[in-house]
């Protein structure tokens, strides 16, 4: 019995699968029909062809879609029967294979006999043997019969259309179904056509990004934008005005569409994180989350501490970046009182300094005069103010620094710059107490002015203008005033000279760094040659009238420049501007400004303590110049034994690996030292015959008999104890050198590490250890080279008081500033390389070869762009 229970129930599950199966094979043909309409319309909907038709065309072929959809459902389920337990037993025994319909004659009960035990038991035999051949059971797959109905299978077709329609819609998927089931009535909108791009502020440089493109209109992701953007929105091709809805809402109320003869169009700022949504009825055309990006304020820091130069022009050497890049730079500058606490009071003065190129990251050099300016030998608080183009500024930690000064020898020139600081300081406070002292300044002419009248009436003048000011540009001018009287007073014509000398200069150097055009440059370059004329010749009157004792205070080895010479500086200025080199003119436009300078201070200046001084500079520069060519020669002798060093380590490897070839690599090896040594031994002698003429003892000079001279020159030697030899020999001569050095007073920078360095190697090749010899040989020569271009940048710091020191010097080439230059024409120690004519010809023709080019409009626009991006360095 429970044998037969067990069957009976696995049959009516089979059963209830196979009606399952069999209303699936029913309904599913019937639904067929109406299914492909609807992704017939699903498809029309995702590619957007329904928002191409006008609203009453749209609305027509809903109706007709709908009308269809109902009449196919109704036709396919009119005469729709659900399948019976019947039917679910006859195809589960058909599906089985089972003959007699064993279930459902098992599924029956006994007729006739029922209440006989012996019918009964018989019945129930009966049973249990149908069942038994029913005992293994099985249902085939559902087979609905759509490939008779659609034989070409459209079916697919229909199902691909609806694919590629998502993907086309992709994330506006949903919103343009939606839109094909509500049409639009009252316009037109077949070529309805919207864009839209968030615009970054132009300080940025960074493209707009447009928002039409669907991997930007994600609703699930945020659009990032730099704070101030600008979202801008257009749509043509409709006569009805959409809306925007923008949370949170702008201060002056939702942002309109604005008819224009592009269509509509609206902009809208995005100041802070917004969500802004675009609507035209029932249909979206953006849903956008945008997230702002805030502009970092710029940081701005020294790089080294301010100082005074020697011509007391002040040195500011700075840094400064920002996110989208420095626009402005400027100095601040604070007077302090007593106690180093900043004086409120008194007029912030600020310093313009360059941000070339503007770029994000900025670091430059400059030097300003700021002499004239009243704050001149004031302590003060210097901070470094960076701007960007947002207006955002950047303020560096302040320094406590003395602002240089000019030294002024004329008592009543020293009593108005006194009075000057006083107004400067104190404005309206100091003005009664500065008018009593020019009052008191304009007693007893016959005793302070002698026979300048001129003077005299001066400190009248500024008596009375002193006595009428009440505003502060007449205090500035008052100021201004009050230079020009000291500089008078102090020099005389000639202070009006340097003034216009500097004005100039200032001009130049600015129109350098801003990169001004060849016509400006050119122009300040005439009037800067004009001026320095005028300049010279009132020197050359100074000294005529014997205002100074010049003969007594120059330098001994000091050469005049002539006037050759700064029309020759003035004409390598303007070549290097004109061929794109502006960063050398702005240097040597510097130097020459320095130079003149000091030929000022030397007419000028105290004759004991500058004859006093010079004497000892000048001491001091031919211990540094000779020291410079001993180095360069050094270097280059080290070099050589760097370069043995390193044949010889080849030389032993090449003995291990290949013992037959030892002979003929050894002969040819030798043979190119040999030469390499006499070539070094020639340059060596030459070199040693154009110092013979200095004469200077103890200076380490090559040609002056140095020890180890002529192994490195003449003896092929590539063993480790001649290496060893030869390094010793090279350490000989650079302690020659220290020695030189320390009897003249002169610091001698890294030389010491030098020295180690060549004693290290030296112990190394005694060892053989060729590969760390190698190294110590390296160490040595940075170490040379870092100190020679150390010397010789402080000796072109010293030369405005000696310039052209080396003019004496047998063969010694120089630049228009007196500098010596080796054959290649460098400053000894390869500090600068300046161009020789033949550079500078060779670079104009190039550069008009440029502009022939640019201009022809025959050749290819890359070609063309190509060429503007050269031409703008220039």
């Amino acid at each position: 019995m429970e044998d037969r229970e067990a069957r009976r129930q696995k049959a009516e599950r089979f059963i209830t699968f196979a009606r399952a199966i069999l209303l699936w094979e029913r309904f599913w043909p019937g639904l067929w029909p109406g299914m492909g309409i609807i992704g017939i319309a699903m498809t029309l909907a995702l590619v957007g062809a329904f928002t191409l038709l006008p609203g009453a065309l749209h609305a027509v072929i809903l109706l007709m879609l709908f009308g269809s959809l109902i009449y196919l459902f109704w036709r396919s389920f009119y005469s729709f029967k659900a399948p019976v337990w019947g039917d679910g037993a006859r195809r589960v025994e058909r599906d089985s294979d089972l003959p007699n319909r064993p279930i459902t004659e098992g599924m029956d009960v006994v007729a006739a006999g029922r209440g006989d035990p012996f019918s009964e038991r018989l019945w129930r035999a009966h049973i249990v043997r149908l069942l038994s051949s029913a005992a293994s059971l099985r249902l085939r797959l559902p087979s609905p019969g759509l490939g008779k109905r659609d034989p070409r299978g459209l079916r697919f077709a229909v199902l691909l259309g609806v694919v590629v329609g998502f993907v086309v819609a992709g994330p506006r998927a949903g919103e343009r179904l939606v839109n094909g089931l509500f049409p639009v009535f009252g316009e037109t909108i077949d070529n309805s056509v919207f864009v839209a791009w968030v615009a970054p502020p132009a300080y940025t440089s960074l493209p707009p990004r447009s928002l039409t493109d669907t991997t930007v209109m994600s609703e699930s992701g945020d659009i990032q934008a730099p704070i101030n953007s600008q979202l801008v929105m257009r749509l043509r091709g409709t006569s009805s005005r959409p809306t925007i809805d923008a949370r949170p809402v702008p201060k002056g109320g939702q942002p309109v569409f604005v008819k224009s003869e592009l269509g509509y169009e609206a902009k809208l700022d995005l100041p802070v994180n917004s969500r802004v949504s675009i609507r035209l009825g029932s249909r979206s055309y953006g849903d956008w989350r945008f997230v702002v990006i805030p502009d970092q304020k710029p940081t701005s820091a020294f790089t080294e501490q301010p100082s005074a130069q020697q011509n007391q022009a002040l040195k500011l050497a700075y840094k400064a970046a920002d996110d989208y890049g420095v626009v402005k730079m400027a100095a601040l500058a604070v007077p302090l009182d007593d106690k180093g606490a900043e004086i409120s009071t008194a007029e912030v003065l600020e310093i313009e300094l360059p941000a070339p190129g503007s770029g994000k990251s900025i670091a430059n050099i400059v030097y300003r005069d700021l002499t004239a300016h009243a704050y001149a030998g004031l302590k003060v608080h210097l901070r470094l103010r960076a701007t960007d183009a947002a207006g955002q500024t950047g303020d560096s930690a302040p320094l406590t620094i003395e602002l240089p000064h000019r030294v002024f020898t004329e008592p009543l020139a020293q009593s108005l710059i006194e009075q000057r600081k006083n107004l400067a300081m104190e404005g309206d406070v100091a003005r009664d107490r500065v008018l009593s002292a020019v009052d008191a300044l304009s007693l007893g002419p016959e005793q302070f002015y002698k026979d300048d009248f001129g003077g005299y009436l001066a400190m009248r003048a500024l008596n009375y203008r002193l006595d009428d000011v009440k505003t502060d540009p007449g205090y500035k001018s008052s100021q201004t005033f009050m230079w020009d009287m000291a500089l008078a007073i102090e020099e005389g014509d000639l202070a009006n000279a340097a003034e216009e000398l500097r004005r100039l200069q200032e001009q130049l150097q600015d129109a350098l760094e801003r990169g001004a055009p060849d016509e400006e440059i050119s122009a300040l370059l005439d009037r800067l040659r004009q001026a320095m004329d005028r300049y010279m010749q009132q020197l050359a009157r100074n000294a005529q009238r014997g205002q100074q004792q010049q003969a007594g205070q120059m330098p001994p080895n000091s050469r005049s420049m002539s006037q050759k010479d700064l029309q020759d500086l003035l004409k390598a200025i303007e070549d290097l501007a004109r061929t794109g080199n502006r960063d050398e003119a702005r240097q040597m436009l510097a130097a020459l400004m320095q130079m003149l300078e000091n030929m000022r201070m030397v007419q000028g200046g105290q004759p004991g303590q500058q004859g006093q001084q010079g004497q000892q500079g000048s001491q001091q520069q031919n211990a540094m110049n000779n020291a410079i060519q001993g180095l360069s020669d050094l270097m280059g002798q080290q070099r050589n034994l760097m370069d043995r060093t390193m044949r010889a380590q080849q030389g032993q490897r090449g003995q291990q690996g290949q013992q037959g070839q030892q002979g003929q690599q050894g002969q040819r090896g030798q043979g190119q030292q040999g030469q390499q040594g006499q070539q070094g031994q020639g340059q060596q002698g030459q070199q040693g015959q154009g110092q013979m003429g200095q004469g200077q003892p103890g200076q380490g000079q090559p040609g002056q008999g140095q020890p180890g001279q002529g192994q490195m020159g003449g003896q092929p030697g590539n063993g480790p104890g001649a290496l060893a030899g030869q390094q010793q020999a090279l350490r000989e001569q650079l302690d020659k050198i220290i020695q030189g050095l320390a009897q003249n007073g002169v610091p001698v920078p890294g030389l010491d590490q030098a020295g180690q360095a060549m004693g290290q190697s030296q112990q190394n090749l005694q060892g053989n250890q060729l590969e760390s010899a190698q190294q110590a040989q390296q160490q040595a020569l940075n170490a040379l080279r870092d100190s020679a271009q150390q010397m010789a940048k402080d000796m072109m710091a010293q030369s405005g008081q000696q310039p052209g020191d080396q003019q004496g010097q047998q063969g010694q080439r120089t630049d228009p500033l007196g500098r010596p230059l080796d054959q290649q024409g460098s400053m000894a120690g390869g500090v600068v390389k300046l161009p020789d004519q033949s550079d500078l010809a060779r670079a104009r023709e190039i550069l008009e070869e440029l502009r022939r080019r640019a201009g022809e409009a025959s050749r290819a626009q890359q070609e063309l762009e190509y060429i503007e991006r050269l031409l703008k360095q220039f």
